[in-house]
């Protein structure tokens, strides 16, 4: 029960032993892991402390200690445990290796290596110290003395397939991949060969070394577990090489041994190999979409699975096909499916404008561009985007290829630019992953995707100059290019043919203060207000630039929202901002009174009732902000946030 994750079965089972060997300590010993397991970690350490009374020295429960202190987040005193552990077993290689692992965590590499040449030492009949060894190497960056651990592994332990594994994908990283294949030959068990020949397979795919993935993943073909990804693996690889017949053969393989889930997205996939022109349509295209239309069919006809994924690929079909309305049907029903999905939406959008319906169009690219004035930072949204519409089309799937309509839409085209932005490393990379002296670095790779996608929206504009996404898309990405002027010059050329549109100028206002122009986007937020004073999203802008240490007129900020919160009580942007500015003014009687006031009219407000909570436990007034947790807690049980929030509180 425990191999397979069923924590609830093995607690039962636990408990049923122990009614006929209560003082069994191997028993109470897996109670312990079983608890811990379940994040009961007050109840794990209550038996334990049972088994230590009895034995105080037994390295054994020393060991579970240590366990118990590193999911708790206390790793001095598991390391002071585990060096105890050592001491009292020295021939137990498990303490060396978490002890090695812990102080490569803390980034102290010398000591990590000392407690594994310890460990081989001692040890050195275990190949679990050889393994951990290479790891720690290969982190580390020093492939060949990894490559070397990986083979003492093997010497220790012929055929492990764990060290083959890491050494294959060694190989592969050097280079060497005429090595890698005799290497799964050492294995001893045709599943195990299979398994790590699978494995390799789409490391060498990943790596692009597509001649090497076709021989491993033949290999892998050898064992009836392996057999189905396999034969994916291939169907990609002859894609990749646009060899379009041997690619659909291996999909239509792989589709009849399949699970139903399974054999659902091995349809969509061969749909999408049978539908790709690869930029170069021909006669013979024109014959592959029917072949790929009888795919997508087949695969909406399976039962419980995703159907717009489905009808997505069918709308695109229709439109290569040149029948819109057919396109616009089958998107009709796949935004029913998912209504919340924007990448859907938009393509909706796309085929209502091919029909003539404009006025539909625009009021679904409007509540597009709502969301993005929602965002707090518009490029970060529309690289979700990006994301969102690569999981819809697949990973394997060019965007370029992918069936989003005819070249020369508009939406098209934004949709290869937020595909170019999900492409763009992210910031954190710039600070985890420092380039090697080959790579390109990290910071000119952003800076190139953010240039494509920048082109798409430019494009964008061209296409559709009646749109004011094209504008919007271009002036997100402008600042990240040092270029905020261009930005708002961009959202101004959009207001001077469209002086009445209240979002652009508030837009353009939240422009203005990112790059640094407080009194501008004050004075564009104060335009849109002229003409429609209780617009709520000028004013929550305008009381976020007042309350700014920019601008610091919080006391106006406040009574903009007071004032607000009269006419609309029940809005909970508006009490979260309110309570906010009061809270960093040093208010906090007024800050509690304001959410208290809110909460009397709207009292199952989850998020006023979580910031009230948080004003409490910053007071130490912990039975009060227990009390509003627990709340929220109830009324939305199943929220990790609430959870979170509340074990936060209790450990205050």
């Amino acid at each position: 029960h425990i191999r397979r994750r069923d924590l609830a079965s093995a607690s039962q089972v636990c408990e049923q032993a122990l009614g006929r060997w209560p003082e069994d300590p191997d028993l109470l010993l897996w109670k312990v892991k079983i608890l811990a397991g379940q994040g009961d970690f007050e109840g794990a350490l209550s038996v334990f402390r049972q088994l230590q009374e009895r034995a105080p020295l037994d390295a054994r429960y020393l060991l579970v200690l240590a366990r118990l202190a590193i999911e708790q987040g206390h790793p001095k005193e598991a390391m002071a445990t585990l060096g105890a552990a050592v001491a009292l077993a020295p021939d137990n290689p498990e303490p060396y290796l978490r002890l090695a692992e812990l102080y490569a965590r803390q980034g102290a590499f010398p000591q990590a290596e000392e407690k594994l040449k310890q460990a081989e030492k001692r040890l050195p009949g275990h190949v679990g110290v050889p393994l951990a060894y290479g790891d720690l190497l290969a982190n580390r960056g020093e492939h060949e003395r990894a490559m070397a651990k990986y083979q003492q592994a093997l010497k220790v332990r012929p055929g492990n397939l764990q060290a083959i594994a890491r050494l294959g994908r060694e190989l592969l990283a050097a280079g060497r991949v005429e090595a890698v294949g005799p290497l799964i030959q050492e294995a001893t068990l045709a599943k195990g060969r299979s398994e790590v020949a699978l494995q390799l397979a789409n490391e060498a795919r990943a790596r692009d070394q597509l001649a090497t993935a076709e021989q491993l993943y033949q290999m892998a073909l050898q064992h009836p577990a392996s057999a189905v990804p396999a034969q994916v693996g291939l169907a990609r690889i002859a894609a990749a090489r646009r060899d379009k017949e041997q690619a659909l053969q291996y999909f239509e393989a792989a589709a009849q041994s399949a699970s139903p889930s399974m054999r659902f997205l091995l349809l969509l996939g061969a749909g999408d190999v049978a539908s790709a022109s690869w930029g170069e349509p021909s006669p013979r295209w024109r014959q592959d979409l029917l072949r790929a239309e009888k795919y997508y069919e087949e695969a909406s006809q399976i039962p419980s699975q995703p159907a717009f994924l489905a009808l997505f690929r069918r709308a695109g079909v229709a439109w290569a096909k040149g029948n819109d309305a057919a396109a616009e049907e089958y998107l009709e029903k796949a935004v029913a499916e998912r209504p919340e999905d924007e990448i859907l939406q938009l393509l909706l959008a796309q085929a209502r404008e091919k029909s003539g319906k404009s006025l539909q169009a625009r009021q679904i690219t409007e509540k597009l561009l709502t969301a993005v004035s929602d965002a707090a930072d518009p490029l970060s949204f529309l690289s979700q985007l990006g994301r969102r519409l690569k999981a819809l089309i697949g990973s394997d799937t060019d965007v370029r290829y992918a069936c989003l309509g005819r070249k020369g839409d508009y939406i098209r085209e934004f949709l290869l630019g937020v595909s170019a932005l999900e492409a763009a490393p992210s910031a954190g990379a710039l600070l985890t992953a420092p380039p090697r002296r080959e790579e390109t670095p990290v910071k000119d790779l952003q800076e190139a995707a953010w240039r494509q996608a920048l082109s798409h929206f430019e494009r964008v504009r061209q296409i559709q100059p009646a749109s004011p996404l094209g504008f919007w898309s271009a002036a997100a990405v402008l600042p990240a290019l040092g270029q905020a002027d261009r930005a708002t010059a961009l959202l101004r050329e959009w207001l001077q043919q469209h002086p009445a549109d209240p979002l652009t100028r508030i837009e353009l206002a939240r422009v203005s203060a990112r790059a640094g122009d407080f009194s501008q986007a004050l004075e564009e937020v104060d335009r849109v207000l002229e003409q429609e004073p209780a617009y709520v999203k000028a004013l929550l802008v305008k009381a976020g630039l007042l309350s700014s240490p920019e601008v610091n007129r919080p006391e106006q900020a406040a009574s903009i929202l007071a004032e607000f919160l009269r006419s609309q009580p029940g809005h909970t942007g508006a009490a979260l901002s309110l309570i906010s500015i009061l809270h960093g003014q040093g208010k906090v009687q007024e800050a509690i009174n304001a959410g208290e006031s809110f909460l009397a009219a709207n009292p199952e407000n989850t998020a006023v009732i979580s910031q009230l909570a948080g004003i409490y436990l910053e007071r130490q007034d912990y039975p009060k902000a227990l009390e509003w947790y627990e709340k929220a807690l109830k009324l939305t049980p199943n929220s990790p946030g609430a959870l979170n929030n509340l074990a936060y509180a209790y450990a205050q």
